[in-house]
């Protein structure tokens, strides 16, 4: 039971680590000046793989990385 726990904590942190991320608006600039091509510009694909790598460090399986994507994009879209 801890596991789901530990699993699905990973997963919504992750998430929210990347809506944060596109919220911030020093990253913004720096993805207008320097960054303006996939998948720096796009929620859903900087967060796919950008979970895959967290979600390996964290020991949680890279399959969760797709939830993690969807969440960061429903929840982006929720707030703007």
């Amino acid at each position: 039971m801890e596991t789901i726990y530990d699993t699905t904590l990973g997963i919504l942190a992750t998430s929210l680590l990347f809506v944060g991320l596109f919220m911030f608006e020093p990253y913004n600039k720096l993805t207008a000046k320097y960054l303006d091509f996939k998948p720096f510009n796009c929620l859903f694909c900087f967060s796919f793989w950008g979970s895959i790598l967290v979600l390996m460090y964290l020991g949680i399986s890279p399959l969760y990385a797709i939830i993690c994507a969807f969440i960061a994009e429903l929840t982006f879209r929720k707030i703007i």
